[in-house]
């Protein structure tokens, strides 16, 4: 568990990076995240209209992240749900009895 300075610098680090993008890649603030969860990898990815609009990674998963995006992955990941997907499974989840 964190301390309240701790909680404090990190959500400071969040709020910084919000307004310079710089901040979240490379040993960043998704760096510091990772650590955090005790995980080797850290990203963020944004989407508009159903479009990669941009991402970014830590140092260690910014590799990975490249052949993930170029060989399109994102596409043939199972686990991935669509939109289309969520509305179908929430549809027949909220009929069932």
């Amino acid at each position: 568990m964190l301390h309240d300075e701790q909680n404090e610098a990190i959500i400071d680090r969040l709020y910084e990076a919000a307004t310079i993008p710089e901040k979240w890649g490379g040993r960043g603030v998704l760096e510091t995240l990772a650590h955090l969860c005790d995980c080797t990898d850290g990203a963020i990815m944004s989407v508009r209209d159903h479009t990669l609009a941009g991402w970014t990674a830590n140092e260690n998963a910014f590799p990975k992240l490249v052949v993930y995006l170029r060989d399109n992955w994102l596409a043939k990941n199972p686990y991935v749900q669509s939109a289309e997907r969520l509305f179908h499974n929430l549809a027949l989840f909220s009929t069932r009895r």
